[in-house]
């Protein structure tokens, strides 16, 4: 969210209608650049810093929401609408196999409101919370704390991960990618992971992001896949190809504005080869 323009606190948010505008036209005006580069994946390649932020040992688990930039891990709400003691269980799981180290909860959290209002409670972020720390407590790991969040979603990205080493808080993806969501692929299942991508759209194209107005065909909302070189094979991509198809029929469907003002794509994570992460740990 572009330190230089908004502060320290740029990965909460912009807090006032000047900062969101001026936010909205920087992403713009980037995401028209990697355009005319040929694609994100030409463009990732000609930013060498950008490769660090696609190295995130940083395993802790927050909210997908592009306000709350903590950690490599990202799902609604840390997985609060994930229903049922066995998907839960599943999710846990997945969770620790992606060595997750704390989880944050934050306020204002979309997720956590639909919880609530599903659920009959009153005050979302107390469910935000609550979860959060019961969902830490089942890992093993430690509640890191309630992040506070400003202002309307800024993205006009949703960054569909399966490396789960993204580090969307760092300088270098704040300053030079575009602001987005974040689904952790890696540790949702293809329903969850569709049900994620699908919410980040709804905001993105609703009251509480900049509206359907701030798309068109021309500066539309950009959807990208992320994965690893080992992962960048034939089947792998045609699988995540179509997951997305899939969840862009979906999206049709439930979000007919936003029908011909979504662009999808897909990058190599530029991850680092271990003789530079030796180098870089000896320095």
């Amino acid at each position: 969210m572009h330190e230089e323009q908004f502060g320290a606190a740029a990965p909460f948010g912009p807090a006032t209608e000047r900062s969101r505008d001026i936010l909205n036209e920087l992403d713009r005006t980037l995401l028209k650049k990697i355009k005319e580069m040929g694609g994100l994946e030409t463009y990732v390649q000609s930013v060498p810093e950008l490769k660090d932020a696609f190295n995130n040992k940083n395993h802790d688990l927050c909210c997908m929401d592009e306000r709350t930039a903590k950690g490599a891990l990202s799902t609604p709400g840390s997985g609060i609408l994930i229903e049922g003691d066995q998907a839960q269980q599943a999710y846990i799981e997945r969770l620790k196999e992606a060595g997750v180290d704390g989880v944050y909860s934050h306020n204002e959290c979309g997720a956590a409101k639909i919880y609530a209002k599903e659920h009959g409670i009153e005050d979302d972020n107390a469910a935000a919370v609550a979860y959060s720390k019961d969902l830490a407590e089942k890992l093993g790991v430690a509640y890191k704390g309630h992040i506070k969040s400003s202002g309307i979603h800024p993205g006009r990205a949703v960054y569909y991960d399966t490396t789960g080493q993204i580090d969307r808080g760092s300088n270098a993806w704040q300053e030079k990618m575009p602001t987005g969501f974040s689904v952790s692929r890696n540790i949702l299942n293809e329903q969850e992971a569709e049900d994620a991508l699908v919410l980040a759209v709804k905001i993105a194209f609703g009251s509480h992001g900049y509206g359907s107005n701030a798309f068109s065909e021309q500066d539309p909302l950009s959807v990208i896949y992320i994965s690893k070189p080992s992962e960048n094979t034939f089947e792998h991509e045609a699988k995540l190809k179509q997951e997305l198809a899939k969840a862009y029929e979906r999206i049709e469907r439930e979000i007919p504005e936003a029908k011909g003002r979504i662009h999808i794509e897909g990058i190599e994570a530029p991850l680092q080869k271990e003789e530079d992460k030796e180098l870089k740990e000896a320095a």
